[in-house]
């Protein structure tokens, strides 16, 4: 048996739609929208709401608590998730000038970028 897989062994007997339906289908097939590259970097909503802030703030220095109403607007007290996501998107836009040292926990304080400071003026 040359050329035969071990996951070629276990389908022999069995006819060409047992097959298709013992290995499945592609899940997507030929669809334009599942066609994106993941690894592409791209704005996301939460990295959006992040720029709109630094924008809206006028180039001030802001920190988390400044910046997770504009990115999850629903709810008032938000999950470690939300924090995370939103920490996770602060540096692609802002740069850490420091940590407050009289808050709880100490947060950091976020100025944008220069390319972003340029844009707004």
């Amino acid at each position: 048996m040359h050329g035969v897989g071990i996951a070629s062994t276990s389908l022999l007997g069995h006819s060409k739609q047992q097959i298709r339906h013992i290995r499945g289908r592609s899940r997507y097939p030929n669809r334009a929208w599942a066609l994106v590259i993941g690894s592409k970097s791209r704005v996301g909503r939460v990295q959006l709401a992040i720029r709109r802030s630094f924008v809206a703030a006028g180039g001030e220095p802001l920190t988390i608590a400044d910046f997770l109403p504009l990115a999850f607007p629903r709810t008032t007290n938000h999950a470690r998730w939300m924090r995370k996501s939103v920490n996770r998107a602060i540096p692609r836009f802002g740069i850490c000038l420091g940590r407050l040292e009289h808050e709880r926990g100490r947060p950091c304080v976020w100025i944008p970028r220069p390319e972003l400071r340029r844009l707004i003026g």
